[in-house]
């Protein structure tokens, strides 16, 4: 069935239209409940299996999941569905008995989450709750980077373990984690190193601003900065870390963005517009992909990996230099770099990737699938991207063409 959610971010209203109900398991429900009734929308029933009271929502109705399908015989068109599940299986189950029943207004709970802020941004609804959420979320996300940092200096300072995965975020870092868990391979995994990255501003921006003893935390962390780049030339490490195609990225960071820590920044931008935000997010930021090698690698390690040869056909390359050795392989090659890697591990036998499922894409696979088809690109400055020189170091000429086809818009 056709899942309206892009139709309910750019036109909130529609649930003022008809009568709101909303089913699915017990968290996503207590979401979605709380946003719409925070924002002034009705919801008069709520469906599902969970242990779930009407004193908890409130003016709400609770009834078991299964009684949704004989309600929905009779006035199907007259409601709106937000589908607050996160489970693939059971979400795919209600949307076939909802399209059976002739259901024609069903949203999802992110795109009522995108909504909301969009709302929120445009001053249509009255949301103080959500925005210090928001928030409060992005400055958790870089907490945990922060904190990933603190791990990885304690990696390089105490640590015999050889192994670093070291990698820009979103480019199959989880993945590779968890087939290093598999193989038994002890290993840090951090993403940034080097304290002048500009997420570190971020960092003390935020907690300047709203926690200013939590800003403390990497003001002092400037002091141990000279103790670890030394330690990093005393031990003989092996690094992996990889690239990815930078808008493929650039998609999966904000819909990370929607599952984990809020779409507010990116749509403040663009005054409440989730395609224009989107849009402008993609144009601004997909440079950084490339840019990390050098505040990260570059700076940190004195490794410029732009000076070395990359083998595009082989997807990976092993640069050495003193007491490092770097596996650099890209996110579309991981099916045929397994032998290689395994040999730089000292495996004796080929690498296995653990396949990682991508729960923010399947969560939010309707938004997706719909701002792709709406989206659109201007064809120069997908020109520019795979125009560039450093893109043109890691993929080759049909890569290139192949990627430019796949976001122009058809």
């Amino acid at each position: 069935m056709t899942v309206k959610d892009l139709d309910l971010i750019q036109k909130i209203d529609l649930l003022k239209e008809r009568e709101n109900i909303i089913c699915g398991s017990s968290n996503y429900v207590r979401k979605a409940y709380k946003l719409l009734f925070q924002a002034g929308f009705q919801v008069t029933q709520v469906y599902t299996d969970d242990c779930i009271s009407d004193e908890e929502l409130s003016y709400a109705v609770v009834k078991p999941l299964r009684e949704i399908y004989g309600r929905l015989d009779k006035d199907g068109d007259a409601i709106n569905v937000i589908l607050a599940e996160n489970n693939p299986r059971t979400s795919d189950d209600i949307l076939l008995q909802l399209e059976e029943a002739g259901v024609r207004y069903v949203f999802t709970y992110y795109a009522l989450y995108i909504a909301m802020s969009a709302a929120v941004c445009k001053g249509k609804v009255q949301n103080s709750d959500m925005l210090c959420m928001d928030e409060m979320n992005h400055a958790i996300g870089i907490c945990d980077a922060v904190a990933r940092w603190i791990k990885g200096i304690r990696w390089v300072e105490e640590s015999r373990i050889p192994l670093l995965l070291y990698a820009m975020p979103k480019t199959g870092t989880q993945a590779m984690k968890a087939s290093l868990l598999n193989k038994g391979l002890e290993h840090t995994y951090v993403h940034y190193l080097n304290l002048e990255y500009p997420l570190f501003k971020q960092y003390n921006q935020c907690f300047d601003e709203r926690m200013p003893t939590m800003g403390n935390v990497v003001h002092n962390l400037e002091e141990i900065k000279e103790n670890y780049l030394e330690n990093l030339k005393k031990k003989k490490i092996k690094i992996i870390t990889s690239v990815r195609e930078p808008i493929a990225r650039g998609y999966s960071e904000i819909f990370q963005s929607i599952t984990n820590w809020g779409i507010y920044p990116i749509i403040k931008s663009a005054q409440g517009d989730f395609l224009e935000g989107t849009k402008n997010y993609l144009m601004k930021c997909w440079e950084s992909t490339f840019e990390w090698f050098d505040y990260e690698i570059k700076s940190v390690l004195g490794i410029d990996v732009y000076e070395y040869p990359f083998d595009q056909e082989k997807g990976y390359s092993i640069i050495k230099k003193d007491n490092i050795e770097i596996f650099l392989y890209k996110l579309e090659s991981s099916h045929k770099i397994g032998q290689a890697l395994g040999e730089f591990l000292c495996l004796g036998e080929e690498f296995q990737f653990v396949k990682k499922h991508q729960s923010e894409n399947e969560e939010c696979k309707f938004v997706y699938k719909q701002l792709r088809e709406k989206l659109d690109l201007p064809p120069e400055f997908l020109e520019c991207v795979y125009k560039n020189e450093k893109m043109r170091h890691f993929y080759s000429d049909d890569e290139r063409k192949s990627f430019m086809h796949n976001w122009l818009k058809r």
